[in-house]
């Protein structure tokens, strides 16, 4: 990772280093990122597996604390001035969902958090000594609403002040793990004024106080009572009273700070301003026309005193004294940076980035330029290579960017809108190149792509349908027209794709929705508001497609390639639209999806060697660890080893182990088998068997492919050198069986969450609350949903599952005629089938405890 574009607003950005460098810190997504303006670039932190949901600064600015929300959350402390994290809390929050609020003493000694849970736990840290556990705890009842916002004592390690909209809290730590708190009602009764809901809170300059402010420009002024150590235990807890509530300003407060001698607001209009102890206004800045303040981050370097080559403005008390501040950082809502120079008030816009969600990008085909488009209506051009952001244009109000691509040459600039609109700009000025934009889909528009030849642009919108616009020559002039559309799909498009026919050079267009089918339009038999469709094939039987990239054209064929849902990477042949190649992308437990030509999953990137097999496909995930850049991906599979060396750690026990074992005895047997159990001629041993054996010995070692699946095996078997020989393959050996396996077997194995999944979907809540399927209702889903059974082929089954039929019964080809045992399913069937009782009872399998999973997902093992 080497640039992050654009920042969390939401977050505080802080000011690390002034005088010459000017530093900053602030969230990307689940990265920190420490920017240093005049040299223009950027050191990441990361290592968070979410996105950052707050962030804090020690006062010497040399500590840094991060924490998010979400699964498996963590809190990190890192050394800002190396970028090294030196501890990490794991499993902070086991409780809740992770951390919302969290602060640092200003020696850096002690760290407090508040859980994003329903239930808030307040914990410190003694995060010096290394520990894993908090000093003390503290839950907070539900009345309390949600703490949004938390601070420590400046002075005083022990007492800390958090608030929610409707309720301050302040907190003592009193001795050993004991953390008790004060949190008196506070209603429009108490004042008998309007109060408002607060915002952010702070202990006031003369440490007696707290100041709370409010959305109604108002602060809540507290006495804090501390009672001496020789007062009872009753009496003498630390709390805090209400006493005044002063109407500061007309303008609701956003930001409550200190520094110095000053107490700073910012509020919803853009304006900072600074008051005495007493509260009385020194000094503001009104001028600036900025948006509603969200963070104010001052100087940690002393304003410089005042001589005859400053510019402090005027104070505006009666003496006009200079007002001399330091300098400091302001972060907006419209997620604007500046900072202030307080000698000589000068603002300078350090950044401007998208308030909303970045949902569109698009590289440029020949040049380094990146487009970004956001919710909020926003396209920015970026030089990534000199990280220069370059121009922009800003949509009116209502439209949102969805969807960006260039043309192939660069020279325009597809757009979709939240709204249905899509634009054709000038790649270089960003304006528009038709007249009006079009409107012909009443829904976002998800995708859009351009033909070889830019004649034509295709679009997809959330409604499941493609649009197709074409250029007309008209008084010597290209003009952009729409074609046609169609609702081809039933689910969403998850790609839209032009192509090329390899034997007129003319534009294909294709998409593929997850409903799994991948369509191919006729665009020469298109006409005005008709799309011809050319070809209609379905991709996947379980899982679902997730995108559709052109694999680069490095072989003989021309291949689609389609990752899905169930965490594997396709080749499709372009003509036949025939799997012919498949392997597993990750296991991360994140789908793969795509823009552009980049495979991504949702945290992190592939890179997909041609052979692909799991050991030659590497995945970067940018959220778990630091990352310098990407792996050699040839370094990488040559320090795995030749042949099968790779391979054979992606099973239990490797090469020597239970299970490689098993499926060399397997394969062997299967050769008897094919030449007959009982003949007594000499065995012809061979290194291979047919492929008719394939899907035997997959279901003997614990892998149960749908028919279709080992069509998909075969395909890939037979045709794996015909483009170069014309011979179809006929027969596999044992090292290209193991590869085959390990590229079609589920990622996660068989699963009791994914059975459960089954009987969610097909059965019904019996009496005792679990889903289940009547025998009745079964057996018939047997024999006529999906790749249905025969009565013949169901019964010879359940004899074998329930042992009616003798040991190896029909193990040979030779005894496939020959009748099996009857059964009376009656007799050998419950009434009602849960997921238990299909899984443990009719399959014989077992399933693992491992106490490290949930248990619905533990894997399903083969019964010994």
């Amino acid at each position: 990772m080497t640039w992050s574009f654009g920042w969390n607003s939401s977050l505080p950005v802080y000011y690390i280093q002034d005088e010459n460098q000017r530093v900053l810190l602030y969230a990307s997504a689940h990265t920190a990122v420490i920017y240093n303006v005049f040299k223009n670039n950027q050191h990441h932190l990361q290592g968070h597996p979410n996105v950052i949901s707050c962030l804090c600064i020690s006062e010497d600015r040399r500590w840094v604390a991060t924490a998010d929300k979400g699964p498996d959350c963590l809190i990190i402390i890192w050394d800002c001035f190396t970028g090294i994290p030196v501890h990490t809390i794991f499993d902070s929050c086991p409780e809740g969902d992770g951390i919302r609020a969290i602060a640092i003493t200003h020696d850096a000694k002690y760290l407090a958090t508040i859980s994003d849970a329903e239930i808030q736990k307040v914990c410190i840290w003694r995060w010096t000594l290394a520990v894993e556990t908090p000093a003390c705890t503290l839950n907070l009842p539900k009345e309390y609403g949600f703490q949004s916002y938390l601070t420590f004592n400046p002075t005083n390690n022990k007492e800390l002040v958090s608030n929610s909209k409707t309720q301050a809290i302040y907190y003592m730590w009193v001795k050993g793990d004991i953390l008790v708190h004060s949190a008196p009602l506070l209603t429009e009764k108490t004042f008998n004024k309007l109060v408002g809901k607060f915002s952010q809170s702070v202990f006031h300059l003369n440490l007696t106080q707290i100041l709370s402010a409010t959305m109604e420009g108002k602060l809540v002024v507290w006495d804090i009572y501390r009672p001496p150590l020789s007062a009872s235990t009753s009496l003498g807890f630390p709390h805090i009273i209400p006493c005044k509530l002063v109407h500061l300003q007309k303008e609701g407060i956003t930001v409550l700070t200190t520094v110095d001698s000053y107490i700073v607001t910012g509020d919803i209009r853009g304006n900072i301003k600074f008051y005495d102890h007493t509260l009385s206004i020194v000094n503001w800045y009104s001028h600036f026309k900025l948006s509603s303040i969200r963070s104010l981050s001052f100087s940690k370097t002393l304003a410089t005193p005042p001589t005859e080559n400053t510019n402090y403005p005027p104070d505006c008390t009666l003496k006009g004294d200079r007002f001399i501040v330091r300098n400091f950082i302001i972060g907006t809502s419209d997620a604007s940076v500046y900072h202030l120079t307080a000698d000589g008030t000068k603002l300078e816009k350090l950044f401007v980035e998208p308030k909303d969600a970045i949902c569109a990008i698009s590289c440029h085909p020949y040049q380094p330029l990146i487009a970004i488009g956001s919710f909020c209506g926003v396209i920015k051009v970026w030089d990534y290579e000199q990280k220069k952001y370059l121009f922009s244009r800003i949509f009116e109000k209502g439209l949102g960017v969805q969807s960006l691509t260039y043309n192939p040459e660069g020279a325009l600039l597809g757009a979709g809108f939240t709204e249905g609109t899509v634009y054709i700009l000038d790649a270089m000025s960003l304006e528009s190149e038709i007249p009006e934009p079009f409107k012909y889909s009443r829904t976002s528009v998800t995708h859009v792509s351009f033909s070889h030849d830019s004649q034509y642009m295709a679009t997809a919108d959330v409604s499941f349908t493609v649009a197709v616009y074409v250029v007309r020559v008209k008084n010597g002039r290209r003009v952009w027209e729409y074609l046609a559309r169609l609702r081809s799909h039933r689910k969403s498009i998850r790609s839209v794709l032009f192509g090329v026919h390899l034997d007129s050079n003319e534009p294909r267009l294709l998409s593929l929705g997850r409903d799994r089918l991948l369509i191919e339009y006729n665009l020469l038999k298109s006409y005005k508001d008709h799309l011809e469709v050319l070809d209609i094939q379905r991709t996947d039987q379980g899982s679902y497609p997730t995108c559709m990239v052109w694999y680069p054209p490095l072989t003989k064929e021309l291949f689609l390639l389609i990752c899905n849902s169930g965490y594997k990477v396709k080749l499709f042949n372009s003509t036949t639209k025939m799997c012919s190649f498949s392997a597993p992308g990750l296991f991360q437990r994140r789908k793969l999806s795509s823009r552009g030509s980049v495979i991504c999953p949702s945290n992190g990137v592939v890179c997909w060697g041609w052979d692909s097999h799991q050991p030659h496909t590497s995945t970067k995930v940018h959220h778990r660890r630091k990352i310098k850049g990407f792996i050699a991906l040839e370094a990488a599979v040559s320090l795995g080893g030749e042949d099968l060396t790779p391979f054979y750690g992606l099973v239990s026990g490797g090469r020597e182990g239970k299970f490689y074992r098993e499926l060399e005895d397997y394969f062997y047997y299967s050769q008897l088998r094919s030449q007959g159990i009982d003949t007594m001629e000499t065995r012809k041993v061979s290194e291979h068997i047919c492929l008719s054996e394939l899907p035997f010995v997959m279901r003997a070692i614990g892998f149960y492919p749908s028919e279709e699946k080992i069509e998909d095996m075969f395909n890939e078997i037979r045709f794996s050198e015909y483009v170069d020989t014309g011979k179809l393959i006929d027969k596999i050996n044992l090292p290209d069986f193991f590869k085959v396996y390990l590229n079609h077997r589920p990622p996660f194995g068989n699963t009791m969450s994914g059975i459960q999944r089954s009987f969610d979907i097909l059965g019904f809540t019996n009496s005792k609350g679990k889903k289940a399927i009547r025998r009745e209702d079964f057996l018939k889903l047997l024999q006529t949903k999906g790749e249905h059974m025969t009565e013949e082929e169901m019964s010879d089954c359940f004899a074998t599952l329930f042992g009616l039929n003798p040991e190896g019964w029909k193990s040979e080809p030779a005894a496939s005629s020959v009748k099996g045992s009857e059964i009376c399913f009656e007799e050998e069937l419950p009434d009602e089938i849960t997921a238990e009782i299909f899984t443990t009872q009719i399959l014989g399998l077992t399933i693992s405890q491992d106490s490290g999973q949930d248990p619905t997902v533990s894997e399903v093992e083969r019964s010994a």
